[in-house]
This record gives C-alpha cells, sequence and structure tokens, in this order.
C-alpha cells in the first residue's frame, strides 16, 4: 500500500505475523524496550568476553609446552593471559609484533590468536544485528473489548433507524475524508497512477458501455464508464497470522440514459410548478398505475444554494438464505445486474459555470438570455439571469444525471475454498457475501480458525453498508462542491462552478470507489478501539436508544490479532527473548566450569590452569616484589654486568642465573622465574607452597 496516510492508522508485516504466530505478545512502552534493549545489549557484550576468555585459555593450552629461547612466545603467554577483551589483542603492539618479527611458531601463535580476537569482535558487532532479528512491531495489539457497532435496525423503527442512518452516514464521511488525505490522484486512468492501490488492482475509464449495460439504458460515447477492483490482505487491516487470503472488491459504472417524463398533476390538485418524474424503476410510496417506473419527482425550479447533490437507491442482490433488507426501490428491467444495485441521481441544476463543459457528468450548455420562456431545460431561464460580474453564464446540460453502480465482492483462501476452483470463488453481493460467511460457521467439519472467520465476519458487516450509494449519500459526497462559490444573484443565492476543468465525473467515481476501500482498511482497527463510538456519542445520541452488534469469540480472536499503529508502544513475542535469556545463561554457567572439570581429575587442565595463574597480573606482581626484596638482600654489585647477577629481567623472560646465592636464595630466585622457568620441579613447589 503506497499510501501514507492510512499506513499511519493500519496495517501489520512479516514481523507482525511472526509475532502473532509465536504468541506470547508482549507490550511495552518505548522507554520500556529501550531498557530492555540495553539490557540484552550489556548480557550479550558480557557472554562475548566470557566466551573469549575461554577461547584464551584454550589458546594458551595449545602452548603450553615451553621451549629454549622462545622469549616472544613467553610475552605471548602473559598477553594471553591478562588481555581480558578482543579489543587489547588487536590494540596492543605485542601481537603485531610477534606476527612481523617472531619466529614461525611464534607468528603461528600469534596470527591464530588474532584471528580470533577479530572473531570474537565481529561477533560483538553482529549482536545488535541479532537483537534487530526479533520480531518487533511499533504499535500494540487489541484486546477483548471489540465491537462491530452498532447493529442493523428495523427501518419499522423510525427513532432508532434514524440513529442508525445518521451514525451510517457521518461514518462514511469519515471515511471520504481519510480518502482524500490519502493524495489519491482522482483524474488517473490506471491503478498505478492512482497511487493508492496495488499493482494487481484495477481502474479503468471508457466512453463506451460496459458488456453487460443494456442497449436501452446505456449509450456509447457518452457512458462515463468505470469499473474498479481492488484486493485486500489481512495484513492491510492490520490483522497478522491469517496467510494466503485476499478479498476482492469490484465495482461497474456508467451513465444512465435520462428517463425523465413530466407528471400531470392529480384530480382537484393546483401544482404551482411543472413537476417531472425519473422512471428508474419503482419505488415504494411514489408508484402508481399510470407512472410504474416512477423512482422520483423533480421540479424545474430547483431549491437555489444547493449546490451539487445526490439522491441515491440501492437494492441488495437476493439470497433465500439471507431475509430481510428488503429495498424500497426495484429497478428497472434493463437496470438489473447481479451485484449490490447503487442508483446516484446527480441534481445539477442550482448550479452555474463559466464555460462550456463536455464531461458526461458536469456538460454545461450557454444560458438562454432571451425574455421569452424556455420549452424545456436547456432554454428555461426562469430568472432571467444573463452574466455574473461581466461573465457569460453558462447551466447544466440536464438537470439531472443519473449514474448505476453494481457492486460484487470475491474471495481467495487457501484453507476455506477448496482446491478444484483455485481456492477461488466469486461471491456475488454482500447477501451472497453474507451466506458463505454463514455457512463456513455452520460447517462442523471445518478447521477452527477464529481469527480468519472472524475477519470475514467483519468483511461481511463492513460491505453490508459499504457501497457506492451510501458514500455518495455522505455530506461531503460530491467533491466537486468544494470548488463552488457561493453568491447572490438578483436576490438569489446560487453556486457557481469557476473550475470546470477541474471537475469530471471519472473523478467523483473514483473517489467513492477508493472511499469503501477506506472503510474496510479502517474497519479492524475501528472494531479494536471502537472508534464507531465517537460519531455516535458526537450526535447526542445515547446506548439505550440503539442496539449493538454482539461481541463472539471469532471477533474477539481477529481483535487480538490486531496491530494498531503508535509510536509510543512496541509489541513483541517473549519467546525469543526467554529462548534468549536461557541460552545466554546456560553458556555463561559453562565458562565458569572450571570446578568442574578438575574434580575429573584431568591433568593437563590441572597444569594448564597452574601456568594460567602463574601469570596473572597479581602472580607477576607477587613475584616481582620477591625479585626486588632478594635484589635488595644480595646487594647492587651482585647484579651488575659481568658479577655473574641477573643481566635480564624476569618479565621479559631471561634466564636467571643464581649460582652466587646459598641453597636457600636459589629455590627463592627460582620462584621469581615469571616466563620460561626452567626448574619444574622448584616451580611446583613454590606454586603449592603459596
Amino acid at each position: 500500500m503506497s499510501s501514507n496516510h492510512l499506513e499511519g492508522l493500519v496495517g501489520s508485516d512479516a514481523k507482525w505475523d511472526s509475532i502473532v504466530s509465536q504468541g506470547l505478545l508482549v507490550k511495552l512502552s518505548t522507554r520500556e524496550f529501550t531498557v530492555l534493549i540495553s539490557i540484552f545489549t550489556v548480557a550479550f557484550a558480557f557472554l562475548v568476553a566470557r566466551l573469549f576468555r575461554v577461547f584464551s585459555l584454550l589458546t594458551f593450552g595449545m602452548v603450553i609446552r615451553e621451549r629454549p629461547n622462545e622469549h616472544q612466545m613467553d610475552q605471548l603467554r602473559v598477553a594471553v593471559v591478562n588481555f581480558r577483551t578482543p579489543f587489547h589483542v588487536v590494540g596492543e603492539s605485542i601481537t603485531w609484533r610477534v606476527i612481523f618479527r617472531g619466529r614461525e611458531r611464534e607468528r603461528k601463535f600469534a596470527l591464530a590468536w588474532l584471528t580470533g580476537a577479530i572473531g570474537f569482535l565481529l561477533l560483538g558487532l553482529s549482536l545488535p544485528v541479532l537483537l534487530s532479528q526479533f520480531p518487533v512491531s511499533n504499535g500494540f495489539a487489541g484486546g477483548s473489548s471489540c465491537s462491530f457497532g452498532l447493529a442493523v435496525v428495523d427501518k419499522e423503527t423510525p427513532r432508532p433507524r434514524s440513529i442508525f442512518d445518521a451514525y451510517l452516514r457521518y461514518e462514511q464521511q469519515n471515511a471520504l475524508s481519510h480518502t482524500d488525505a490519502d493524495g489519491c490522484n482522482y483524474a488517473a486512468f490506471s491503478a498505478e497512477s492512482v497511487g493508492c492501490l496495488r499493482p494487481n488492482d484495477t481502474i479503468k475509464k471508457l466512453p463506451s458501455c460496459p458488456t453487460h449495460a443494456a442497449k436501452t439504458a446505456c449509450a456509447d460515447g457518452d457512458a462515463l464508464n468505470f469499473f474498479g477492483e481492488y484486493w485486500l490482505t489481512p495484513s492491510d487491516l492490520g490483522v497478522g497470522n491469517i496467510p494466503k487470503m485476499k478479498f476482492g472488491v469490484a465495482t461497474q459504472c456508467y451513465k444512465v440514459i435520462d428517463k425523465t417524463q413530466e407528471l400531470a398533476p392529480p384530480p382537484n390538485v393546483t401544482w404551482p410548478f411543472r413537476v417531472f418524474g425519473l422512471l428508474y424503476g419503482p419505488i415504494e410510496g411514489l408508484a402508481d398505475v399510470v407512472y410504474p417506473n416512477l423512482t422520483e419527482r423533480i421540479i424545474r425550479e430547483e431549491a437555489h444554494g444547493r449546490g451539487y447533490n445526490v439522491h441515491t437507491y440501492s437494492v441488495l442482490q437476493e439470497d433465500s438464505s439471507i431475509p430481510g433488507d428488503q429495498s424500497p426501490w426495484t429497478p428497472r428491467e434493463d437496470l438489473h445486474h447481479d451485484g449490490d444495485i447503487s442508483l446516484l441521481i446527480y441534481h445539477l441544476g442550482a448550479t452555474y459555470a463559466l464555460e462550456f463543459g463536455e464531461d458526461p457528468l458536469f456538460q454545461t450548455v450557454p444560458l438562454n438570455k432571451s425574455s421569452s420562456a424556455g420549452s424545456n431545460w436547456v432554454d428555461d431561464n426562469p430568472e432571467r439571469i444573463v452574466s455574473w460580474r461581466g461573465y457569460d453564464l453558462f447551466k447544466p446540460a440536464t438537470q439531472t444525471v443519473s449514474v448505476l453502480c453494481n457492486t460484487t465482492y470475491k474471495l481467495y483462501d487457501a484453507k476455506f475454498i477448496g482446491k478444484e476452483s483455485g481456492h477461488y470463488v466469486e461471491l456475488g453481493g454482500y447477501k451472497k457475501l453474507r451466506a458463505f460467511v454463514e455457512n463456513l460457521k455452520n460447517d462442523t467439519n471445518r478447521v477452527a480458525d477464529p481469527p480468519r472467520l472472524g475477519f470475514l465476519e467483519l468483511l461481511a458487516d463492513i460491505a453490508h453498508f459499504s457501497g457506492i450509494e451510501v458514500s455518495s449519500a455522505a455530506p461531503n459526497g460530491v467533491l466537486a462542491n468544494n470548488l463552488l462559490l457561493s453568491d447572490v444573484i438578483q436576490q438569489f443565492d446560487f453556486k457557481i462552478q469557476r473550475f470546470l476543468d477541474e471537475i469530471s465525473g471519472q473523478k467523483e467515481l473514483t473517489r467513492l470507489f477508493l472511499s469503501t476501500r477506506t472503510r474496510f482498511i479502517l474497519a479492524a482497527r475501528r472494531a479494536v478501539l471502537n472508534e464507531w463510538m465517537v460519531p455516535f456519542l458526537q450526535l447526542g445520541f445515547h446506548f439505550d436508544e440503539v442496539v449493538l452488534s454482539s461481541e463472539n469469540e471469532n471477533l474477539t480472536a481477529m481483535c487480538r490479532a490486531t496491530l494498531i499503529p503508535d509510536s509510543d508502544f512496541k509489541t513483541t513475542t517473549a519467546r525469543p527473548w526467554v529462548i534468549a535469556a536461557c541460552v545466554w545463561f546456560v553458556t555463561v554457567l559453562l565458562t565458569y566450569s572450571a570446578p568442574v572439570i578438575r574434580k575429573f581429575g584431568w591433568g593437563l587442565a590441572d597444569e594448564i590452569e597452574r601456568k594460567w595463574m602463574l601469570r596473572k597480573a597479581g602472580s607477576l606482581y607477587n613475584q616481582l616484589t620477591r625479585d626486588q626484596s632478594v635484589a635488595s638482600e644480595v646487594g647492587p654489585k651482585q647484579f651488575e654486568p659481568g658479577n655473574g647477577g641477573l643481566n635480564t629481567s624476569s618479565l621479559l623472560g631471561g634466564r636467571e642465573i643464581h649460582s652466587h646465592l646459598d641453597q636457600g636464595k636459589t629455590e627463592s630466585a627460582e620462584g621469581t622465574s615469571l616466563i620460561g622457568a626452567q626448574e619444574r620441579q622448584v616451580e611446583m613447589r613454590d606454586f603449592r607452597s603459596g
């Protein structure tokens, strides 16, 4: 989904699917998540340090056997024992010096140690990357408090039904506002150019009639033919872990040939205006024997100041298993289609324009400037208006323009639909969709999947009142009204369209079509946050006046799998974090297993530990202190060159010669051989006695 506005309100990704599939969801504030990341970063850094010490110990054990004249090797052994992090190995010069200047064995040892240190450095640097792979989504999951909103109320109960209708208009008005904020290009002639659709969606705008339109209902060249189709996945609505499911909505619209007839006044009734009837099929309470297809009455003298407005009628495709919702309007025989039908009657007569227009919906003609009364709509000018601020005025070519739209639904579901049909089914209108969902709910052989079934129930609920008819009936249902200018001409309030080139019927239909998509996209968020309650309360209604839709297990499961984007919260699954913590604990515990290994009496381990301890900084310091003490007792001359004294530093691995000392002093001095000690038995005795 390329839109930015809706992406900030809904939507999920592969990470959210992983989180929902693993369960154990955890909601954290941004601050709490930062603390969690810091704790794991420090813990992993400590783990790398411990593993590097183990590596150093193993490396030390590989070269524990000493050879004569390997002074640099002795220095490396001291470095291995005392360099606690890989940074010391890479940063200190001793390793590099031995690699370039040491003997072959020394170079091999230094190179192996340096390579291992670099490997541990890279391991430490990769830890943030590892943490970033843990599934985390911005936002929070829905809870158990979840509802579709108001339930449909029978039209025979006027007060609740009027409340529901007002609430529904507000909902659709909100959907249109979100669609406008999405920045879609309504004038585009392809889905890609529209900008709010996916590449596999469709937008077509043609002057010729659709193939299923009757010749008596549509005229080529002036057809205003619009076809739109979009597909939605659960992730588009923010619902996670419902794979291999797509829901399709297809709408076909075209301009209906005008069927208008002047009506005769009833007997003994005087009408002050000429009354005409629109004949698109009978409507309950209006059509009679004389006018069996009467849909609506209009008068030539439109109400001033209204601008563009739409009268709408709809009928749902019948399904015997889904009773109710009988429409008061029955389409004419040539207007029947397999789907949910919406009839939009655009009333244009209360507007003027400043130029000639050829758009199928907003076509205009010059005003009749003669003083004689017109015999038809084009010539009629009862107010005798001829200009506005020096501009010639134009009027709509017809008082009304009618557009018929047919909406059908499709579904691809690899779980609930059989392979023989390619997991795909064309359902038809809303009642067909509702019947399909009800059959799934009643199928005892079906594999239980509450979130998936709850998602389908949500789609069916929104499809009931998301057609083109509902969108166009909203207060902001006509986009062209935004460009009208109000003015008073000869004491009449009129609307002037100054930007006729910026409005079109195709723009209007594209916007209405996309607004139905917006209603579906916002459906899960609306259910989770109970956003339907906002317009209901703003309209001044009370819950006692209406019936609320009941919650169920499927809807609750779907809501719990729905992500609500919110920059102040993070949601993740506890599973990878717990596993990482357990692995960390066990690994660190193993790095402290030296006492356990010694219990097995492994001689080599005992030897490695003894020599390791001798080369630790504390042991080196104690032995150096003893060296200085011995030197002070013997006297400085004993250590001058040529006097048989010590002529190299024990820290650098020089050979100590103690022939001038007595036997007791010799044992003490032999204990001071820090690196490369030649007398193993004396060294062992000193270590054990210490």
